[in-house]
């Protein structure tokens, strides 16, 4: 089976298991400098106390919502 994706890079060996502030943690306890900034990483670093205090209210209330429905969240 072709795969619809384009190889552009060969995924990396390691695999993440925690991330704080611009640092990852590695399974093998390696830890490592996140200088390509994952998706956000840049502006808000991995496991800031407000944005995990932020993701648990909101995962209290409502974690997933049907995009059917009207969005007032």
């Amino acid at each position: 089976m072709t795969s619809a994706l384009l190889a552009v890079f060969q995924p990396a060996s390691m695999v993440f298991e925690q991330g704080d502030g611009a640092w990852l943690t590695a399974t093998d306890g390696q830890r490592y400098l996140d200088f390509g900034a994952g998706i956000a990483v840049n502006a808000l670093g991995y496991s800031h106390p407000h944005i995990v205090a932020a993701l648990e209210q909101q995962g209290r209330k409502l974690g997933v919502q049907s995009r059917h429905l009207v969005d007032r969240v």
